[in-house]
């Protein structure tokens, strides 16, 4: 493993802290997948935030040459996305600024390597976990001006946004939207200050749990394809999910998971001085594990350490919060539409 000299002291830094989640030859790419791919070993949306923040151009230009493809219009690409701005008069605090700004900079990123609809996708439901964890207010001396274009870029999105539109129609939908995102956080706001602390993606890990729709308790660490494509380490993603400390071991009563065999089952049982008979179905070693507090919850965590439950204490905050990112999502994907729009001129 040769390591690269770096031209900027963040970017080295950078490197130092993540150097082992990322292809050995192939600095910031995911050791999973081919160089040619282009495929980010991690989300780098809060390097790239804080770069913006603190005027460090060079460095996020830097990063950008290892992520990818070199050539003119790459870095033409690059200086469109660094020169634009959320307009004044949507206010919001400037670190959820700049984590906007990040998350259209690595969406173009992406964009340039893949097909743009999956990924812009991608970016407006990242940009909605970002949303959530704040209050949008709009600038009192232009609200009048601009609240109803926001509306109309809103209700546009509604077509991406097919759970609010379907369930309230599009009218209603929007003014739904636009209204849970000027409302203020109320039972979200503490854990929206955990989540503040951790990169979207693993925010996205949180909220897939809540709403997939399948695969009930289990914490897919690696998300899907499309998110790899921006930027989603599994490994960091289950690193900054753990630090939050909302989730605990599956109860007893838990889902069980193939990867808990009968075997496995059998010989835990055999240590509790339960023996089953050679042809002893799994269910009834099953229902024999849950006999005994707690040690079906062991088995299931160490079979499959993905599986777990929200703690009783989080549960209520996490749920509040997962609702209110499907509900800001169309008014994130207009913000985001906005920036792109901006983008093109």
């Amino acid at each position: 493993m040769n390591i690269p000299t770096f031209k900027t002291s963040e970017v080295a830094q950078l490197y130092e802290q993540i150097g082992g989640w990322c292809h050995s030859d192939f600095p910031f790419l995911d050791r999973k997948y081919s160089p040619g791919s282009n495929m980010p070993a991690i989300d780098f949306t809060f390097y790239i935030a804080n770069w913006l923040a603190g005027g460090r151009e060079s460095a996020i230009e830097e990063l950008w040459g290892f992520l990818t493809p070199q050539g003119d219009s790459s870095r033409y690409a690059l200086r469109k996305a660094l020169n634009i701005n959320l307009p004044s008069w949507i206010q919001i605090p400037d670190a959820a600024r700049y984590e906007f700004h990040a998350i259209y900079i690595l969406t173009m990123r992406a964009a340039l390597c893949s097909n743009y609809q999956n990924i812009a996708n991608v970016g407006g439901l990242l940009a909605a976990t970002t949303l959530a964890c704040h209050q949008l207010c709009l600038s009192d001396f232009e609200r009048e001006d601009w609240e109803p274009r926001l509306y109309k870029i809103v209700r546009s999105e509604l077509d991406t946004n097919s759970w609010l539109g379907n369930e309230h129609g599009k009218d209603k939908g929007s003014t739904l939207a636009l209204e849970k995102a000027m409302s203020p956080l109320g039972v979200t706001e503490v854990v929206a200050e955990k989540f503040k602390l951790i990169p979207p993606m693993a925010r996205f890990v949180v909220y897939d749990y809540v709403y997939r729709g399948w695969g009930h308790g289990v914490l897919r660490y690696g998300l899907y394809y499309e998110q790899r494509e921006y930027g989603c380490g599994a490994e960091s993603n289950q690193y900054y999910v753990e630090w939050l400390g909302f989730f605990g071991q599956p109860s007893d009563s838990a889902n069980v998971p193939t990867a808990l065999t009968k075997d496995i089952l059998r010989e835990a049982l055999a240590k509790q001085g339960i023996e089953i008979k050679k042809n002893g179905t799994k269910k009834e070693m099953i229902e024999k594990a849950q006999s005994i507090p707690g040690l079906l919850s062991t088995l299931i965590a160490q079979a499959y350490p993905e599986q777990r439950a929200l703690l009783s204490e989080w549960e209520s905050g996490v749920k509040d919060w997962a609702l209110r990112v499907r509900y800001v999502e169309a008014v994130a994907r207009a913000i985001f539409k906005i920036l792109a729009l901006k983008g093109l001129k």
